[in-house]
């Protein structure tokens, strides 16, 4: 994996102690002389969106080892034993090229509770277990499972599993702004002059939102404007070339002209409307707090969706 710790906002209490535990983990011969046995597998848990697969693949890209990503539901494909063969063969390949990380992604969807759920999805969980703590060691391979749901998970897979971790939303001011700071790195040149991610986060503060929203919402507002743009373009076009269409285009682009317009306070019959038009570019339009304010509308409140 290419993402790196500077990838990661927010997560305080929880990211350093992770990658200590887990960089210990990876290195055999400290373990080794300092006679400390690490521990056998990690849980990360916590609702969707919160980081738990971004620190995973930081810790592999950081410490250049091994990365085998396993979506859970992919296992479960295939004829009468290939489920197991499948979790063996990882492994397998794991040890040969440790130091490894196996990270097992949505773990809840293979290792729930046996005897709840398909004889296949038992006998998985048994196969994990006879690999995690079985006669072959599992030197320099940290495994890892990540769930939003751990409350289902097979309770001898969870003692193998000695460390859990809760991933949280951002908890404070601080967690937010550095989340902000993180995924804003893309836009640093496109923002308006003046804007400064405290500003950006006075928005932000009015929603409670995990690190993915966040991230999500930021490139939403650079999407609107880049639909504002492309809006002015076309107009721009049609008025030079088929003035005829150009009520088409503005039907066509309505919500984008009308923000446009609100922007660069125009009116739709302004006589100047083409060459006020002329000059907008990606350079002369930049990224406002207004549509930070416009991206956050459409996306819904993490303690709503909790409470549904």
């Amino acid at each position: 994996p290419r993402e790196r710790y500077t990838d990661i906002g927010g997560l305080h209490g929880v990211k350093d102690e992770v990658v200590k535990e887990i960089t210990l983990a990876l290195d055999t011969n400290l373990a080794a002389k300092a006679a400390y046995v690490p521990p056998k597998g990690f849980i990360f848990y916590g609702p969707p969106g919160t980081g738990k697969t971004l620190l995973a693949k930081a810790i592999a890209g950081e410490n250049d080892v091994w990365f085998y990503n396993v979506n859970g539901p992919s296992i479960l494909q295939g004829h009468y034993g290939d489920p197991e063969k499948t979790v063996r063969d990882i492994f397998e390949d794991a040890r040969k090229n440790a130091p490894a990380i196996v990270f097992f992604d949505e773990i809840d969807s293979i290792a729930p509770r046996r005897g709840t759920h398909d004889p296949v999805v038992d006998r998985v969980v048994s196969q994990l277990l006879t690999e995690i703590d079985g006669f072959t060691p599992l030197t320099n391979v940290v495994v890892i499972g990540a769930t939003n749901r751990q409350e289902i998970l097979d309770p001898a897979l969870l003692e193998r599993f000695t460390r859990h971790f809760n991933f949280t939303y951002p908890k404070n001011r601080s967690e937010k702004l550095e989340i902000l700071e993180v995924h804003l790195r893309r836009y640093k040149d496109s923002l308006e002059r003046g804007i400064t991610s405290t500003s950006i986060l006075d928005i932000f503060e009015k929603k409670v939102l995990s690190p993915r929203k966040i991230a999500d919402a930021i490139d939403d507002a650079n999407r609107l404007r880049a639909k504002e743009l492309e809006a002015c373009q076309q107009l721009l076009r049609a008025l030079k070339h088929t003035p005829d269409k150009a009520e088409e285009v503005k039907v066509l682009f309505k919500p984008d002209i009308e923000r446009l317009f609100e922007i660069l306070k125009i009116s739709p019959n302004d006589p100047e409307l083409m060459a006020k038009c002329e000059t907008v570019d990606p350079a002369t339009y930049p990224l406002r707090v207004y549509h930070f304010q416009k991206a956050l509308e459409g996306i819904t409140d993490e303690a709503v969706e909790e409470a549904r």
